[in-house]
């Protein structure tokens, strides 16, 4: 199952560092089948204009050199990173599955495995019809993410995981939900203190010893900070 990073200080952060760590997380952290995280990375950070800056790549994350991508000594106080594994055995290597996922404002990434959602949704695969889903709930619904968990639950014929990161530069929204009991591979975990938060798939040591993890079934809301 993918991998998610998502940052946010009142402090430029080095997205260098971030990238690093998140290479750590994506080759050491294989699903429980043995799948790597292997099909391609993408990541978004805002510049000093407050607009999305999106990278991606198909290849491994952990074989890629930060410096052939991204300038060096490149910071932001915001960073959303995503390492994909396909779900099924007929889904592409293409840098247009490559998450975060971009409308405007909203930066959304998605781990799971949803098999079936019978709502009519449009979308390039299956990450970009829980997107759809986001915006369909976001500015309707004061908890976005808990009315597209009980979609999902009501809707799909299965699934394994759904977490859910999106952001519309003002906040963070996050949705932890899974069905299977490895708790430690398919949670979110949540470091924060007074100048940063990041939420990840695994908790990177190098940041913190004191990670929380999510409940299964939680979402949150939280002011990015600026």
């Amino acid at each position: 199952m993918c991998r998610l990073l998502f940052a946010s200080s009142t402090e430029p952060l080095p997205v260098q560092d971030y990238f690093v760590h998140f290479q750590s997380v994506a080759k050491n952290n294989p699903g429980l089948s043995g799948d790597l995280q292997e099909d391609g990375w993408g990541l978004t950070y805002t510049d000093q204009n407050g607009s999305y800056v999106t990278i991606k790549n198909t290849q491994p994350i952990w074989d890629c050199d930060f410096l052939d991508h991204f300038e060096p000594n490149t910071t932001s106080q915001f960073i959303m990173a995503h390492a994909r594994s396909k779900s099924f055995d007929g889904d592409v290597v293409d840098e247009q599955f490559n998450q975060p996922f971009i409308d405007d404002d909203l930066a959304f990434m998605f781990n799971g495995e949803i098999s079936k959602i019978k709502i009519p949704l449009v979308g390039i695969n299956g990450a970009d019809k829980v997107f759809a889903l986001v915006k369909r709930y976001y500015d309707k619904n004061p908890d976005p993410l808990g009315k597209v968990r009980d979609q999902i639950k009501l809707a799909s014929e299965s699934f394994l995981g759904s977490n859910v990161i999106f952001s519309d530069k003002k906040h963070a929204y996050a949705l932890c939900s899974y069905t299977r009991p490895d708790k430690d591979y398919y949670t979110l975990w949540l470091f924060e203190d007074t100048n940063t938060f990041v939420i990840c798939s695994n908790q990177i040591t190098e940041l913190s010893n004191d990670w929380k993890r999510f409940n299964n079934g939680e979402t949150k809301k939280i002011q990015l900070h600026s």
